[in-house]
C-alpha cells in the first residue's frame, strides 16, 4: 500500500549568508575523471544511487523504491537550445511503464519546460504504473491536466506546487521525504515560470535538484539549506561560469558533494577548465 502525507511549511526566516573561503587550486585530474553518470552515497540501509538520465534528468534509487527528477520530456532541440534525451527506445519503455521504469515510484520536476517534462510521456507513465505519483510546480500539474487525455485516471496521483505562494511544502510518499523550495527561474524566464528547488530525503541521504535556477544569492539566503546537511547537490551547469554560483554552492547550499548538469552535448573545454581550477568539489554529469 502506498501512503502519501503532505503538510505545508512554514516559510523560513532569513539568515545571514556567510561567503566560506573556497579552494582555487589547480588540479591534474584528467578530463575524463571530471565527467560521471552514476555515483553512490552511503545511505543508512545501503547504497543511494544517483544516476544520470539525460540532460538535467536522473534517477535516485535505493532499495526498491525510485524517485525519477526532470528525466520524463520528449525534446532536445528547440530554437538556440540543444540538449541530449533519452533514446526512443527507452522513451517508450518509460511511456509504458516497462522494464526499470515499472519499479519507480515517484515522478518529480522542477518546472513544465520541454526539455525537463512532457505532460504526454508523465501521464502515460502514471496510466502504466498504477503505483507512481506525480509532484511538481503549478505549471507543470495544470499542463498534465490540459495536455493529458487520460487526466481523469491519474488526477489523484498528480499533485502540484507553488512555494512561492505557499512557502516550502514537503510530501511524504514511500519511505521518501520530498522537499519543495521556491528558488527563481534564471534569466528572462525567473518572473513566469515556477521553478523549484526539489530535495529527496531516501535512506537517511538528501539529494536536491534545482531545475533552472538563477544564479542571484538573494533567491537563497532565506532557505536554510547549509543546515540540512545536504549529502549531493545537482545544480545547472551555468553556476560554473557565474563568481556568484560558487558563492551559492559553497555557502548558500553547502552540500557535500556537487554535480552540475544541464549540458549542451558539444563539449565546453572553458567549462571542463573552470572545473579543474575553481570547482575542485564538483563533477559533471554527462557522457559526452
Amino acid at each position: 500500500m502506498h501512503s502519501t502525507i503532505f503538510r505545508a511549511l512554514p516559510s523560513p526566516s532569513p539568515v545571514a549568508a556567510l561567503l566560506l573561503a573556497v579552494a582555487c587550486l589547480a588540479s591534474n585530474q584528467a578530463v575524463a575523471q571530471e565527467y560521471t553518470t552514476e555515483v553512490s552515497l552511503d545511505g543508512d540501509a545501503g547504497p543511494v544511487l544517483v544516476r544520470w538520465l539525460a540532460n538535467a534528468g536522473v534517477l535516485i534509487e535505493s532499495g526498491d523504491t525510485i524517485a525519477v527528477i526532470d528525466g520524463f520530456f520528449d525534446g532536445t532541440q528547440r530554437g538556440n537550445f540543444h540538449y541530449t534525451n533519452l533514446p526512443e527506445e527507452e522513451r517508450q519503455l518509460v511511456r509504458t511503464g516497462k522494464g526499470k521504469w515499472r519499479d519507480v515510484d515517484i515522478v518529480l520536476t522542477t518546472h513544465h519546460h520541454f526539455d525537463h517534462f512532457n505532460a504526454q510521456i508523465v501521464g502515460e507513465h502514471l496510466a502504466a504504473n498504477p503505483n507512481a505519483v506525480f509532484a511538481g510546480t503549478g505549471q507543470a500539474a495544470d499542463r498534465l491536466r490540459i495536455d493529458f487525455p487520460g487526466w481523469a485516471d491519474v488526477a489523484d496521483r498528480a499533485h502540484g506546487f507553488s512555494p512561492r505562494e505557499t512557502g516550502t511544502q514537503t510530501l511524504e510518499h514511500q519511505g521518501m521525504i520530498v522537499t519543495f523550495y521556491d528558488v527563481p527561474h534564471a534569466g528572462s524566464n525567473r518572473d513566469v515560470t515556477e521553478n523549484v528547488a526539489i530535495m529527496v530525503e531516501i535512506d537517511g541521504v538528501k539529494v536536491i535538484h534545482f531545475g533552472d535556477a538563477s544564479t542571484e544569492p538573494r533567491d537563497y539566503e532565506g532557505l536554510g539549506l547549509p543546515d540540512e546537511n545536504i549529502d549531493l547537490a545537482l545544480v545547472p551547469a551555468w553556476f560554473v561560469s557565474y563568481s556568484s554560483g560558487m558563492r551559492i554552492v559553497h555557502s548558500l547550499i553547502g552540500a557535500k558533494s556537487n554535480i552540475a548538469m544541464h549540458l549542451y552535448p558539444e563539449r565546453d573545454t572553458e567549462m571542463e577548465k573552470a572545473v579543474r581550477t575553481d570547482w575542485p568539489n564538483l563533477r559533471l554529469f554527462s557522457d559526452f
